[in-house]
């Protein structure tokens, strides 16, 4: 098993998965786009197995591993090409509006160093 990122045993408290899953059940979600910084990006393959058990069928996962925009800031163009119906982005972020997608935010918020990817 890979070392992860997150900082405690647990990846469902540091990723707020419930969160991640409740937004995913509330739009009635499809095709998500899951969005991490960098330093993240380790944890995204667990991530995406955790959301799919909790969501069960129907919904597909996609990992947004393009960073070339920085990592705060919401790649709604890739989101766009997979036809994702929700980005959920992961870590320090400029909370903006988009033009196309929804996004879920989830600020990681006990990890503070962060802000630095």
């Amino acid at each position: 098993m890979a070392a992860q990122a997150a900082p405690w045993s647990t990846l469902v408290d540091f990723y707020e998965l419930d969160k991640s899953i409740a937004a995913i059940g509330h739009r009635g979600s499809k095709r998500v786009a899951l969005q991490f910084p960098d330093r993240f990006l380790p944890d995204a393959i667990a991530v995406k197995e955790h959301l799919e058990a909790g969501v069960g069928g129907g919904v597909r996962f996609f990992i947004l591993g393009d960073t070339s925009y920085g990592s705060v800031h919401v790649d709604e163009v890739n989101a766009q090409h997979i036809g994702a119906d929700l980005i959920i982005h992961y870590g320090a972020a400029h909370v903006t509006t988009t033009s196309h997608t929804p996004v879920q935010w989830i600020l990681c918020l006990l990890y503070t160093s962060d802000a630095a990817d």
